[in-house]
Formats: C-alpha cells, sequence, structure tokens
C-alpha cells in the first residue's frame, strides 16, 4: 500500500515539475519578446 501511494506522490511531483517547466519557458519567451520590442521602439 505504501508503494502505491509513493508512486502517486511521484506522479504529482512530475505533473507538477512538468508544469512548472512550461509555465517558465512561457514566461522567459515572453519577457524575451518583450525585450525585443522594446529595442525595436526605441531604434524607431
Amino acid at each position: 500500500m505504501q508503494k502505491t501511494q509513493d508512486n502517486q506522490k511521484g506522479l504529482e511531483y512530475g505533473r507538477f515539475s512538468q508544469f512548472a517547466k512550461t509555465g517558465f519557458l512561457l514566461l522567459i519567451g515572453f519577457l524575451g519578446g518583450v525585450c525585443k520590442w522594446k529595442k525595436l521602439q526605441s531604434i524607431i
């Protein structure tokens, strides 16, 4: 019984870390896009 509980925790952690990675990458991409856009604005 204990083993299945640990496995469940591992699955939940895996799902959470996947979600966190995705959100982190989206945030980085968004910030990078904003920076590029601001640089373009300053050139114009």
